[in-house]
């Protein structure tokens, strides 16, 4: 999966895509993260999904005094993504 996916699924978590109900797309994220371990029916891949947002979003807005992620991290947010997708399809 290429940085550019991973961003695309973070931004489906941001903006509620990955349901139909109108009222979650237009929660703030922290509630659509909560909301996602019942939409999906899966407690661990939910925390996950927003363990990964919530890491990609520090990531997208690290400071100049802050080490960047390593690969092994972006690899392991990058494959939450890949199982996000690919259970919400």
């Amino acid at each position: 999966m290429e940085p550019g996916a991973a961003l695309a699924g973070h931004d489906r978590v941001s903006d509620g895509s990955y349901t139909r109900a109108p009222q979650v797309s237009q929660a703030p994220t922290h509630a659509q993260l909560l909301c996602l371990r019942r939409y999906l029916g899966d407690e661990e891949l939910a925390g996950r999904v927003a363990w990964a947002w919530t890491s990609l979003r520090r990531a997208c807005h690290h400071h100049a005094y802050e080490f960047p992620p390593s690969s092994t991290e972006l690899a392991m947010w990058i494959e939450v993504v890949e199982a996000f997708g690919e259970r919400t399809g």
